[in-house]
């Protein structure tokens, strides 16, 4: 059932990829992972101006450098999140209360439009939702 419930969420989440281009922070986030060298990603993508989770921008650096740029790929780490926290939520609900509760809340996160959204958008609000679980 766990697993039925990822590929509903994950149908939901590809049907909506397609539907914009890259936004102006998804942009911002890719420019930052087109230093060729970590030492100057660092000082240039990371010290120099940047307000954004530096976790996230290492994080996606990193992910680039195995996956390509393109906009699969980049929001292909929002995917990533969201596989682990589906698993972390759903272990989370078994352990402290039953299994029937944790495949319910895990409905819920797949359903629910903003998760939905913010899985679409190589941003890191899936990996802070990691981090906070």
């Amino acid at each position: 059932m766990f697993i039925s419930l990822l590929v509903i969420g994950l149908i939901f989440r590809f049907s909506f990829m397609y539907h914009q281009g890259l936004s102006n922070d998804e942009l911002s986030g890719w420019v930052r992972t087109q230093f060729s060298d970590w030492n100057s990603f660092w000082h240039f993508g990371v010290k120099v101006g940047d307000m954004h989770p530096v976790f996230y921008q290492a994080f996606l650096w990193v992910w680039v450098r195995i996956f390509g740029d393109s906009e699969w790929a980049l929001r292909g780490t929002s995917i990533f999140f969201y596989l682990l926290n589906s698993w972390m939520i759903y272990q989370i609900c078994r352990r402290f209360f039953s299994k029937q509760i944790g495949l319910a809340v895990v409905a819920l996160y797949v359903g629910l439009t903003f998760t939905i959204i913010h899985t679409v958008f190589a941003r890191p609000y899936n990996s802070g939702t990691f981090f906070l679980l």
